[in-house]
């Protein structure tokens, strides 16, 4: 996998389960800025957009 295959991605979200830890492998690996939301927003469905 490289970078390359991701040039239109600019932006990933994940739940919570995913560490700050993955989020800066993956920011790393293939430059794509990675947003980790909270269960707590989840669950009231409401996540605020980043821009």
């Amino acid at each position: 996998m490289n970078s390359e295959q991701f040039h239109l991605v600019k932006r990933m979200m994940a739940d919570g389960g995913y560490t700050e830890n993955f989020a800066g492998l993956v920011q790393s690996t293939i430059g794509v800025e990675m947003i980790i939301a909270k269960q707590s927003d989840l669950k009231h469905e409401w996540i605020t957009p980043q821009r």
